[in-house]
């Protein structure tokens, strides 16, 4: 995965620096809802999976033991690439919210690079 690493929440786009910046900003309920896409910058799709790792907080209460189980994010590259659409969607984004000077013949390095560098979008480290 070719970071930046790029969430698309229904046309909001939010870029991650990391695997680690994103994982620790993305919620288990969000990704069970469907709520997001996701693409690395070359635009390959990135699915998200849910692991359950069962921890117990190891705390008596009226002699019993609670546990809890944890869902772990984790994102693998899906094996395709659709730069495309994540141009398209890009192009809407910057046009509808951000407003910066775009070229739509830009490839889409040079179109993430320019959202990143402008400041108007989230960029999580």
């Amino acid at each position: 995965m070719r970071p930046p690493l790029i969430a698309n929440e229904n046309g909001d786009f939010t870029f991650f620096a990391s695997i680690e910046a994103m994982k620790g900003y993305i919620e288990a309920i969000d990704v069970k809802n469907n709520e997001y896409e996701f693409f690395d910058a070359e635009g390959n799709e990135i699915v998200c999976k849910l692991t359950k790792k069962q921890k117990s907080n190891q705390k008596i209460f009226f002699g019993l033991i609670s546990v809890v189980d944890c869902e772990r994010v984790h994102f693998e590259l899906n094996g395709k690439n659709n730069a495309k659409k994540l141009k398209n969607a890009l192009l809407h984004f910057n046009n509808r919210y951000i407003k910066i000077n775009i070229n739509p013949s830009w490839n889409i390095e040079q179109i993430i690079n320019t959202l990143v560098n402008s400041s108007k979008v989230d960029y999580i480290c």
